[in-house]
């Protein structure tokens, strides 16, 4: 990706998760994931450079 992208359209890091959670209307909730991963309930070891 870095070859063939402007450096601001690559992503520092990438987590992967199993599952995203939902609000009640069932869109992703984005405040509960920032805050997930800001407290480290990801494994770490799944994430890509």
């Amino acid at each position: 990706m870095k070859q063939r992208l402007s450096r601001i359209y690559v992503p520092a890091d990438v987590v992967f998760v199993e599952s995203l959670p939902k609000t009640a209307v069932g869109k992703v909730d984005r405040k509960s994931l920032a805050s997930r991963l800001a407290a480290g309930l990801y494994d770490e070891s799944k994430a890509a450079l």
